[in-house]
């Protein structure tokens, strides 16, 4: 319950009421008091819909660290971190990320790190390979690419992870060397957009051309790390997101700030959450990442998601 004691003292104090409520501490009460102690603890908070999932952390250094459902030494030797994503209190997802550059993707010859991905993956949620490949061949050339994780949704947890019958996927996450290169960026994009049939009609391309050219100056940000999140199944999910991440720390508050900033310009985000989101890093306290979902409903939309948590 340490963690938990730490996020209600911030509570509060009355100083970040839009980051947090009742209901996320509560949420938090119950996944910490129910799992093992963590490193960290992260809300990752959809702004757009107001929804929430609770992160618990599990960095290699604690006891409870476990990489063995990535079954093969390729993975397991280079995992860094364990995470366990709740929703509703219930456990929907397990990641584990990775040491990234020993992981190379674009120009794996040798087709290692491809194969590694569709070993793991094989014995998780059923997918489809060939649409893997495709994926993975929209950051072929040009740049370098490097995979910093995956991951399976998850219906439980016990003495055996779960895969879900439910949702049923993988995902990937994966992130180009950064070179503030916006058309390199905006062609990786729409490709993916096309894949995951977010593009459908010329109607969604006029509005995918127009969420593009509206978060171009973060795209065109140098020292900016743009992390693919890539939903791999045999169900239909017409959705990609980009999590923002500086390049190296002493970034981190110019990739944040200028980020929510063109948010708040261009898709109308709340200044009072901008407003406790700057002050929120102090101490032990973390902000963790900024994404971006492209998403098909009736329309393409974006939605604006945050990461903030406690060490």
């Amino acid at each position: 319950m340490v963690f938990a004691e730490k996020f209600v003292d911030i509570y509060d104090t009355g100083e970040f009421n839009h980051l947090l409520n009742e209901i996320v501490i509560d949420d938090i009460k119950q996944v910490t008091s129910s799992n093992s102690s963590p490193s960290g603890v992260l809300i990752e908070r959809n702004f757009t819909r107001n929804t929430h999932r609770i992160v618990l952390a599990q960095f290699a250094d604690n006891g409870h660290f476990d990489p063995r459902l990535l079954q093969i030494d390729f993975f397991k030797n280079k995992c860094q971190t364990d995470w366990k994503i709740f929703e509703n209190g219930i456990l929907s997802e397990k990641l584990y990320s990775f040491n990234t550059l020993p992981i190379e993707n674009s120009y794996d010859e040798t087709l290692e790190t491809r194969d590694s991905i569709k070993n793991v993956f094989d014995t998780w949620s059923p997918y489809y390979k060939r649409f893997l490949d495709s994926v993975l061949k929209c950051f072929d050339g040009e740049s370098e690419n490097f995979l910093n994780g995956l991951s399976f949704s998850c219906n439980g947890w016990g003495e055996n992870y779960n895969p879900s019958f439910d949702q049923k996927f993988n995902r990937i996450i994966c992130h180009e060397y950064p070179d503030a290169q916006f058309d390199r960026d905006k062609t990786i994009i729409e490709k993916l957009c096309n894949l995951y049939k977010i593009v459908e009609t010329d109607d969604d391309k006029k509005d995918l051309d127009s969420i593009i050219e509206k978060i171009k100056p973060i795209l065109s940000k140098e020292n900016l790390k743009i992390n693919y999140k890539l939903i791999q199944s045999k169900l239909e999910y017409k959705e990609i997101e980009l999590t923002i991440y500086p390049m190296i720390h002493e970034f981190r508050n110019d990739i944040f700030v200028s980020t929510l900033k063109c948010l708040h310009e261009n898709f109308k985000f709340d200044l009072n959450v901008i407003k406790e989101l700057n002050s929120w890093e102090n101490g032990e306290r973390m902000f963790g990442s900024i994404s971006l979902k492209l998403i098909k409903r009736d329309k393409v939309e974006i939605e604006s998601i945050c990461s903030y948590g406690t060490l």
